[in-house]
């Protein structure tokens, strides 16, 4: 791109979005600029509260630098409709404005919490944009921004990293994955079958994800097999979720018929998240339901031959049923030397205990990572060729 081209470019993105982050969308080695406070990083101004385009903010245009935004001094001009500012044109026919334009005229995954666009390209990279549900636009319209500020101050090596939030779509860019974890656990080439170890560090990612959600006092309340990313290196990374905390207006009951289209991922929430309840206990009941996917490949939320609907909680707290849960197509760890209790145990015992309808009876995520880094231990502490590769003999990993 020549260098006018490029003045062009972040001089239209200066009247249209708040960019939070800028590098190479390249997993988790990113890293942005450390600032002695929070002013030089991040301005904001109470004066351009006034009016719905004053809400846009000046942010630099993607480039493969690292980049800080800040809000117009009380100095600057209120920004104004681009379509009467100057450079609004410029702004159209950029890159990445026209690529979530038209990913959103397109047939999208629709959410419970918004529409996401998946494998927007620009500058060579990917993107993902997630544009939230009309009913938290209308209820949190003053606080959009104020909310996507903070989901990107969430920053991570296990929690998709928000990039930029954009108004006038009502959603914000993310980084983009491979693919879901529902996704992977369905798919039936055995050439991409995760293995024992392999779901264990998936586990155990999405935990520390989820507990750094919840140091930060959010509570993601949405936490499902498809909102959880893998990258191309193996890294779990959750994403979609805290709405309800940053954007409390917003908080409901959640409606079984929003998921018309998806019902497994009825069996993802607790009864407490259906009633509008937002607190971190959710979060464990869901992490239950999750462990139930890696542990036999299947939904949380289950339909018989008979049309009767089975979610993973009645099946975890079945002694008798609790046996079946097994994915037969790979082999499960165990040290009989070190621990009578098999690694699949192991994880059946913390999904009932996360999927306890008594919140007193449910597991803090510090015991859930406790117990993960004990099962390192004993059952993953072999061979180098098992932690590289996920595969372990099968003397080792015979289950009952």
């Amino acid at each position: 791109m020549a260098n006018n081209d490029q003045a062009k470019t972040q001089n239209s993105f200066i009247r249209t979005c708040c960019c939070f982050y800028n590098g190479e969308n390249k997993g988790d080695n990113g890293n942005r600029k450390n600032y002695d406070n929070e002013e030089s990083y991040y301005r904001t101004d109470v004066d351009h509260e006034r009016s719905l385009y004053q809400n846009k903010c000046v942010a630099k245009s993607i480039t493969n630098s690292f980049a800080y935004c800040s809000w117009p001094s009380t100095n600057e001009d209120p920004l104004v409709d681009q379509d009467s500012s100057e450079g609004a044109s410029d702004f159209v026919e950029s890159g990445l404005y026209q690529a979530i334009r038209k990913s959103l005229t397109l047939p999208q995954p629709e959410g419970y919490f918004g529409k996401t666009c998946v494998g927007i390209k620009y500058l060579n990279q990917c993107f993902v944009f997630k544009q939230w549900h009309y009913q938290i636009v209308i209820k949190a319209r003053k606080n959009l921004r104020q909310g996507a500020m903070r989901l990107s101050k969430l920053e991570h090596r296990n929690v998709i990293r928000v990039l930029q939030f954009y108004l006038e779509f009502n959603g914000v860019v993310e980084e983009s994955g491979a693919e879901s974890l529902s996704d992977r656990m369905i798919d039936m080439n055995p050439n991409r079958l995760l293995r024992c170890y392999q779901r264990y560090v998936i586990l155990s990612n999405v935990v520390e994800g989820l507990s750094h959600l919840h140091s930060k006092e959010i509570v993601h309340n949405n936490l499902t097999g498809k909102n959880i990313i893998l990258t191309s290196d193996g890294t779990a990374k959750i994403t979609h979720g805290g709405y309800y905390t940053v954007f409390p207006e917003a908080i409901s009951n959640i409606k079984v018929d929003g998921f018309k289209n998806s019902q497994n991922k009825l069996g993802y929430y607790s009864s407490n998240a259906y009633n509008g309840i937002v607190e971190k206990s959710n979060d464990i009941f869901s992490l239950g339901a999750v462990i139930f996917l890696l542990l036999c490949g299947k939904e949380p939320y289950l339909c018989t031959e008979n049309g009767k609907d089975v979610d993973a909680r009645s099946i975890l707290q079945d002694k008798k049923k609790r046996k079946t849960l097994k994915d037969k197509r790979i082999k499960w760890a165990k040290n009989p030397q070190l621990s009578t209790t098999t690694y699949r145990k192991c994880l059946v015992s913390i999904a009932k205990n996360c999927m306890k309808e008594k919140l007193s009876e449910r597991l803090s995520i510090y015991q859930i990572k406790k117990t993960l880094r004990s099962c390192l231990d004993i059952y993953f502490s072999g061979t180098d060729d098992m932690l590289t590769t996920g595969y372990v003999s099968v003397n080792d990993c015979d289950d009952e």
